[in-house]
């Protein structure tokens, strides 16, 4: 697997966090500290549409599907 860095200017722009547990938590605050509006969602609470205006979305489930 190749990897590639990707830089990006988050300040102030809205961002999601699917998933929960430490990994969404990490997740999160590296987002608030580029200082984006970060939104968290549980897994289970994902619905069709929440995502519609991320700038960003990070997938943060710990479940493997």
């Amino acid at each position: 697997m190749r990897y590639y860095p990707v830089f990006l200017d988050l300040a102030n722009q809205p961002c999601i966090v699917l998933g929960e547990g430490k990994f969404a938590v990490e997740k999160a605050a590296a987002l608030r500290e580029a200082g984006a509006h970060v939104k968290v969602i549980p897994s289970r609470d994902y619905r069709h549409g929440a995502l519609t205006g991320a700038r960003l979305v990070v997938d943060a489930s710990e479940d493997a599907e």
